[in-house]
């Protein structure tokens, strides 16, 4: 039996919500944090992807704010893992759906038909309406996390192919293999489990939407994403010894081309980039300083409290406000939300 997780680990026990006390918070912190916030505000381009570690590290150094990152990233695994729950309790109720509709439609049950070959014209037919590929899709083991950049049409889970095949394996019950544009029914007695069906696609849906906009809001999600895009960021070297090798590094290849980070990684070292890798970038980076905004606003607000917060931005504000951060820092929060190292 498959399972849906996480990537990473749970945090440990020494991974505590903590509350920040202002009673006794130096207004060096403050200063520290805003200073390096605003030696940011005026990087572009390559040198705000270089300057990504500063920040970070800044952050990492002084324990309030570590405290802060720590609460940041539990927060950020609460999240996900909830989305995860509510994937294994949806796969569930499919698989309860699929057994009910074999039964009660035994002519339409296609679990034994074989595999087809990837690359023939069978294999959409297989891999979107049949019960053979539902039967893989249920039980495969699944890793969960956050995209590295929000998008809109993002979907890790498995859930919404299932629902197609359930879909289409009702149609086909309903009105035949054959079935038109404007078919004839052929069944009637199948109402309760289209319900069940559509019940479930509206659970889903509702789960998605959740787990969308978390990956917009989340300033755990934000932070790790700066830290993302401020790592690695040195080609590192190829030693090509062996026709494996040379494999290997044509894969890597085909993997990065026109991949966020790796065009990060181009501009980060000074090497050209064509006008669709510019585009890319110029996007890129608009929407990290997009989420350094939120997520510094939210430093600061857990920092110096709701009361003075509106005052102390007013008194700070800037046209385009935008912190970053670095590989050290984030990790856990990287490896748990993104699956850094699989």
């Amino acid at each position: 039996m498959g399972s849906v997780r996480a990537f990473g680990s749970p945090p440990g026990p020494s991974h505590t919500c903590c509350r920040v006390t202002l009673a006794a918070l130096p207004d060096s912190l403050i200063e520290l944090v805003q200073g390096e916030f605003d030696y940011l505000v005026g990087r572009d381009g390559r040198e705000f992807f270089l300057a990504l570690t500063r920040y970070a590290n800044a952050l990492h150094g002084k324990r309030r704010t570590r405290k802060l990152l720590s609460a940041l990233e539990v927060e950020t695994c609460q999240a996900l893992e909830r989305f995860v729950a509510e994937q294994g309790e949806l796969i569930e109720e499919a698989k309860a759906i699929r057994i009910d509709l074999a039964r009660l439609a035994p002519e339409i049950d296609n679990s034994d038909i074989a595999e087809p070959d990837h690359r023939s014209h069978a294999w959409t037919s297989y891999d979107l309406d049949s019960f053979a590929s539902f039967d893989k899709v249920a039980s495969a083991d699944l890793q969960i996390g956050y995209p590295v950049l929000p998008r809109d049409d993002e979907d890790p889970g498995p859930v919404s192919k299932l629902l197609q095949i359930l879909r289409g394996r009702l149609r086909t019950a309903e009105y035949g293999k054959e079935a038109s544009t404007s078919p004839e029914q052929i069944r009637d007695d199948l109402e309760e489990i289209g319900r069940r069906i559509g019940n479930l696609g509206s659970r889903a849906r509702a789960s998605l939407q959740r787990y969308r906009q978390d990956s917009r809001t989340l300033p755990g999600i934000a932070f790790a994403r700066l830290v993302y895009f401020g790592s690695d960021l040195v080609d590192q070297p190829v030693q090509i010894e062996t026709d494996e090798d040379v494999e290997r590094l044509l894969d890597r290849s085909i993997r990065e081309w026109l991949q966020p980070k790796g065009i990060a990684r181009k501009l980060a070292n000074g090497e050209p980039l064509d006008d669709v890798e510019r585009r890319l970038i110029d996007g890129t980076e608009a929407t990290l300083k997009g989420e350094v905004d939120g997520f510094h606003r939210e430093l600061l607000r857990r920092l110096v409290g709701r009361r003075s917060m509106a005052g102390f931005v007013g008194d700070h504000a800037v046209a385009f406000a935008f912190a970053v951060a670095a590989a050290v820092v984030g990790g856990l929060i990287l490896y748990y939300a993104f699956g850094i190292g699989r």
